[in-house]
């Protein structure tokens, strides 16, 4: 509903749920709330998830000064990436869209690092491979869940034409052995316009 609601806007990138929490998590860093509340606020278990708002937040703050001084902020755009990581397991494929980042190249170094997922309740969780350390958190409205279609088992190589997204929650996950162990088959990032919360009312 959401994607079709940005459609209608004229958004031309693609809106989902997720980035409305990202917006509150910016929100609150701009107004200067302190990262234990933002913290609390969108329930992270893991602080770093939280830092990552206050970190993007200051570049964002900075690049709007800067545009201040250039010319009306209200017909500029700043972009931001998300990374994208690919796991696959068995005959099924979980697409996550990860943390929002200031570069390009942020974005892809964190794809690339040697990761591992884990679910965790109703959360999949991101880890450093060889830290052990929680590197980020995908909930139901930030992944996407594909299944092979029974047409392509047979064949020696597949294509993203052979997958078919299905609905499956993260907390249904223990349903499906397949879904037990995931390995990264790709990554890639997302150029993405901040949508701001400028005012109410």
């Amino acid at each position: 509903m959401l994607a079709r609601t940005g459609l209608a806007a004229g958004f031309d990138f693609g809106v989902h749920p997720y980035m409305l929490r990202h917006a509150c998590g910016y929100k609150l860093a701009d107004e200067g709330q302190d990262v234990c509340d933002i913290q609390y606020h969108l329930g992270h278990k893991n602080i770093q998830n939280t830092v990552r708002y206050t970190q993007l937040s200051e570049g964002i703050r900075d690049a709007v000064n800067w545009q201040d001084k250039k010319q009306d902020f209200a017909r500029e755009s700043i972009m931001i990436f998300e990374s994208i990581t690919v796991w696959q397991a068995e005959d099924y494929l979980v697409r996550i869209q990860s943390g929002f980042f200031r570069t390009c190249v942020e974005a892809e170094a964190f794809g690339k690092q040697p990761l591992l997922l884990k679910r965790d309740g109703c959360r999949l969780v991101l880890f450093g491979k060889k830290t052990g350390v929680e590197l980020d958190e995908a909930y139901d409205e930030n992944i996407a869940v594909l299944r092979l279609k029974a047409t392509a088992i047979t064949k020696a190589t597949v294509s993203d034409d052979d997958y078919e997204q299905v609905a499956l929650r993260i907390a249904e996950f223990d349903q499906v052995p397949e879904l037990a162990s995931f390995g990264l088959l790709a990554y890639g990032v997302n150029e993405v316009t901040e949508l701001r919360v400028v005012g109410h009312g």
